[in-house]
């Protein structure tokens, strides 16, 4: 068995009868509960029927019964912070005039099957052909500031030039996402938008310190591996939101531009629904 495990690592491996059989039973139970997805919308001097959006998930996992004390899933970084992050950016937008609309979006159910997106495309407030474009966040960056900043499903839109200048002016290297066998592309709200034919984007921070010392990298998996999906996403005083800050920055800076140019980014492709929830 070892041996059939470690050929189908191996590429160009085709799957084989092992002569086994087996038999399961499964049985689900349906827990149904209403919930809200929560809009706002800052209209536009000069096109206010053409909207921007930014969203962020509001809901997360509820709790835990088979804990016992703090059983509550805060989901501080997944996803207060990005939430934190889309009202940082409605009080920058509301300072500024903008020919566009912008619209946040605060999302529920996307823990559950990104639920909460999928009810609003199929049932928008807003025209989705008047909707220009959606900037998502989820999760943001705890890390500290780096000289990369990744766009997950890069060279799906012409939202990319927008990325890369605006990256550029901040000395971002812009790359594409460094861990796509996680399927993060295809895990978070905009994806709706995707197969709706909006141009969508969904930055995550980049690898690479820009102190120099700092390994990202490894701090990224080791909080995945101890706090992704578990009661212990809590705020941390040790946090450092400096990157968090700045891609924040960068997101407002593509919309406001996006805003006022009179552009229409066009999506590349409709991608294949790919589940990986």
């Amino acid at each position: 068995m070892q041996k059939e495990i470690e050929n189908a690592a191996r590429p160009g491996f085709r799957s084989r009868s092992l002569g086994l059989k087996t038999s399961l039973k499964i049985k689900n139970k349906i827990n149904r509960i209403k919930t809200r997805n929560l809009i706002g919308i800052l209209p536009g001097s000069e096109t206010p029927e053409e909207y921007l959006f930014y969203m962020a998930h509001w809901g997360h996992l509820g709790y835990d019964p088979q804990l016992k004390g703090d059983s509550i899933y805060n989901g501080a970084r997944d996803n207060a912070l990005g939430v934190a992050s889309i009202l940082e950016i409605a009080e920058a937008f509301s300072k500024v005039d903008h020919k566009r609309s912008i619209v946040f979006l605060a999302l529920a159910a996307e823990e559950q099957g990104l639920l909460g997106s999928e009810y609003y495309v199929q049932n928008p407030i807003l025209p989705l052909r008047n909707t220009i474009a959606a900037f998502n966040i989820d999760g943001g960056n705890i890390f500290g500031k780096t000289k990369d900043i990744a766009v997950l499903g890069l060279g799906n839109s012409e939202l990319d030039s927008y990325v890369k200048s605006v990256g550029k002016e901040f000395g971002k290297t812009i790359v594409p996402d460094p861990s796509p066998e996680a399927g993060g592309f295809y895990r978070s709200d905009h994806y709706n938008f995707v197969k709706a034919g909006i141009p969508s984007l969904y930055l995550r921070h980049g690898i690479i310190a820009e102190n120099g010392e700092t390994n990202i990298a490894e701090l990224s998996r080791q909080w995945t591996k101890e706090h992704y999906h578990k009661v212990s996403d809590e705020y941390n005083s040790q946090w450092d939101l400096s990157g968090a800050i700045e891609e924040i920055k960068i997101l407002f800076e593509i919309g406001y531009r996006l805003s006022n140019d009179g552009n229409y980014p066009k999506i590349f492709a409709q991608i294949t629904f790919k589940s990986f929830l």
